[in-house]
């Protein structure tokens, strides 16, 4: 894990779309899986203020929760996968908040 949170920072730092992020850290992780023995899960999610869009991909974790500012709560379903394990073709999910 350490080593895949090192990854995050250097990739971040290269200022990559999100997807891009995603195609990046997935091609880490299935370099170091053990042949599929090893896996990771991620929830990595984008927010740009000015035109209030989220854009997310939740991979293998519990689908997270949003709260709105009204306080109103909405569990955000859209985008599973493992890194490592999955195809990478279907993977981004974009929401207007």
């Amino acid at each position: 894990m350490a080593t895949f949170q090192a990854s995050l920072r250097t990739i971040t730092g290269e200022g990559v779309s999100l997807s891009e992020l995603v195609v990046r850290l997935n091609r880490y992780a299935t370099a170091h899986s053990l042949d599929g023995r090893r896996f990771t899960t991620a929830l990595l999610a984008e927010y740009e203020p000015t035109t209030h869009r989220l854009e997310y991909v939740n991979a293998g974790h519990n689908n997270p929760i949003l709260r709105r500012k009204d306080g109103s709560i909405e569990r955000l379903e859209i985008g599973v996968f493992l890194l490592a394990l999955s195809s990478i073709q279907n993977f981004k999910s974009a929401l207007r908040i």
